[in-house]
């Protein structure tokens, strides 16, 4: 069958907004999670139906001998009967059970959630290779072509008499060697297309040309980390999932220890008998009470398994709320220097237009052969910045994640952490 994602081929040229849209559709990734998700409402559905109405129809075909003292000597003794049964109280064994189902649910959501944020991320990472495996292409063509340029003069030279075999040699291991680079970079722009198609769900379909983003929000105000640490703790979708574990978890060691409790069952019964006895009911109703007294220690067994698996969840808690702080920290610790690694980009630039600038000139009168240096000089910085602001987009973005934030909302908390 084939996906409605790969029926409509790739936009020309692709954006980076439509990438993270089509991310968005029908991933293996993501229908992992969604399994879970329908797993975990199942879970409800049993808990719920522990205390539902139980209605149980029976029906016996008998042919009997009967006795000859016997009044009724027919030879059919067919029954049936209908049997109600309804659970009155468990002692909160099916109310516990219903609480841990719930939180199952709501984790597997806040894991989904996540699970979309980073596969976002993973395209956004993808995009961003993509484009600089295009720039890193472009510088290694220059520096080839330069190369090659030098190698062939060297040539020309030798014939004259005026350059000897070791540099000439040395002039075509230069060239070789700026090649070989070219090749591997020319390898790596498939490379990272097969990749950021496999992201996308279209491995068969490799984008072509991709459209630069203009990345905008790159120029938010880093909020203070306090405040982002906190805006994680409370609201990160894997936190939160945890959360729900712990409390499904705390749900489930309740109704194991509520195992030890009676449980209160009322019974409706109707029976239809083809031979007819005096001593046969044909209707009856019955209050059942179970009381366990004593099953070989396995409610004992299953309680410290539950207490178990609450105090792993506890414990594991608590370790990702330390995991986040950290994670939170990095983040914001790499964005500032980031952001400051922008003015050594502006003078590395000024630098390069300058002395681009003055190998132009000079190549025009003839003065230096550095001009084609100089090209590839500045096509090296245009990589250099590119690099850099696309290392600064990953990094918001996975701190928008961490923080489960729009940009509006991390410039809300900027707002707030200002005012206090």
């Amino acid at each position: 069958m084939v996906l409605a994602a790969e029926q409509t081929p790739l936009p020309q040229p692709l954006s980076l907004s439509d990438a993270l849209s089509l991310g968005s559709q029908a991933h293996p990734t993501l229908q992992l999670y969604q399994a879970r998700q329908k797993a975990a409402q199942a879970t409800l559905q049993q808990a719920d139906a522990q205390d539902n109405l139980h209605i149980t129809l029976n029906t016996e075909l008998r042919w009997i001998d009967p006795s000859e003292l016997a009044l009724d000597q027919s030879i059919d003794d067919h029954r049936a009967s209908l049997e109600l049964s309804q659970t009155l109280w468990d002692f909160g064994r099916t109310q516990a059970a219903r609480r841990a189902a719930q939180q199952h649910i709501a984790a597997a959501d806040q894991h989904f959630t996540d699970a979309q944020q980073q596969h976002r991320l993973h395209i956004m990472a993808c995009f961003f290779e993509v484009l600089l495996a295009d720039l890193q292409f472009r510088v290694d063509t220059e520096a080839m072509a330069i190369a090659y340029v030098e190698y062939d003069k060297t040539q020309e030279r030798y014939k004259l008499g005026q350059r000897s075999d070791l540099q000439v040699a040395k002039a075509e291991a230069a060239y070789q060697t700026v090649l070989q680079k070219r090749r591997r970079s020319e390898a790596q722009q498939r490379i990272t297309r097969a990749q950021l198609a496999h992201a996308l769900n279209r491995p068969t379909e490799l984008p072509a040309k991709l459209s630069p983003p203009s990345l905008a929000q790159n120029q938010r105000t880093l909020p203070e980390l306090e405040s982002l640490q906190q805006q994680a703790q409370t609201q990160n979708p894997h936190l939160q999932a945890l959360r729900h574990q712990l409390l499904a978890a705390q749900a489930q060691l309740k109704a194991e220890r509520a195992e030890r409790a009676p449980i209160l069952t009322g019974h409706l019964e109707a029976h239809y008998w083809q031979r007819e006895l005096g001593s046969r009911d044909h209707h009856r109703a019955m209050l059942n009470v179970q009381i366990p007294l004593y099953q070989g220690g396995a409610i004992g067994a299953n309680i410290a398994q539950a207490q178990a698996e609450s105090d792993r969840l506890q414990a594991e808690f608590n370790q990702e709320k330390m995991a986040m702080r950290q994670s939170v920290l990095d983040v914001w610790m790499e964005l500032q220097v980031l952001i400051a690694q922008r003015e050594e980009i502006k003078a590395i630039n000024q630098w390069r237009d300058m002395q681009l600038d003055q190998n132009r000139t000079l190549y025009e009168l003839e003065f230096s052969t550095d001009f084609g240096d100089a090209l590839v000089n500045q096509s090296a910085a245009e990589l250099y910045r590119a690099k850099t602001e696309y290392a600064i987009a990953l990094q918001w973005a996975t701190l928008d994640a961490l923080t489960h934030s729009t940009p509006d909302t991390v410039n809300q908390l900027q707002e707030t952490s200002t005012m206090h």
